[in-house]
């Protein structure tokens, strides 16, 4: 072995730790990941199930599961970049895995690819690499999915505030026409009293 090269388990361990040092580099400069959000008492929370009809839900409600909804998508996403990082350092460990096994088999430079490819190490280390980009296809398809559901709610939200702005408006008019009062049309006019309508009804009487 060269003076400056490394075995394949050295190697491996230095990217390893490569990947650990960058999350503990973030933590010291006050930028942790987000953590798995707590809803209940049990520390095995899921992301909450998306109730079937949010018509029937409450305005309280909807905020609820909008902050829980947002919490579990930023946390997915911060798992979602961990898991591109590990993907990169099991990529470099494939091609490094790869050189040193290689190197050690005998024959023709088909031989020595056919042997390495079914060498053991090299069957750990590119599991290794699978497990990897399977994380980042689950995480990518999570977020997706919470993204799809923040804007359910996001728009369920702003619905039931339209509506609740239109029954205030409405219960005001009610409220002023009972009263016999002048009434506000929609645009900020002055509804017009009775008496005003008909000047004459009271010279009549």
């Amino acid at each position: 072995m060269a003076k400056f090269e490394v075995t394949l388990e050295e190697g491996l361990k230095r990217y390893d730790d490569a990947m650990d040092e960058a999350e503990a580099d973030l933590i010291e400069r006050g930028l942790p990941l987000a953590e798995r959000p707590t809803h209940s008492d049990s520390k095995f929370s899921t992301i909450p199930k998306m109730p079937q009809d949010l018509s029937q839900a409450g305005y309280d409600v909807l905020q609820r599961l909008m902050g829980e909804f947002t919490e579990w998508y930023n946390y997915a996403n911060c798992q979602l970049a961990v898991a591109y990082i590990r993907q990169n350092g099991a990529e470099a460990k494939v091609r490094l895995a790869w050189a040193k096994i290689r190197d050690l088999k005998e024959g023709t430079v088909s031989d020595k690819d056919d042997a390495a490819r079914v060498d053991i190490r090299f069957i750990s280390v590119d599991a290794g690499m699978l497990y990897a980009k399977s994380m980042v296809t689950y995480l990518n398809a999570l977020k997706s999915g919470l993204e799809q559901d923040i804007a359910t709610i996001s728009r369920s939200i702003t619905a039931r505030s339209a509506q609740g702005n239109i029954d205030g408006r409405g219960a005001s008019v009610r409220r002023g026409a009972s009263a016999g009062s002048d009434v506000n049309f929609q645009d900020g006019r002055r509804m017009p009293s009775q008496s005003a309508l008909n000047p004459f009804k009271k010279r009549h009487r």
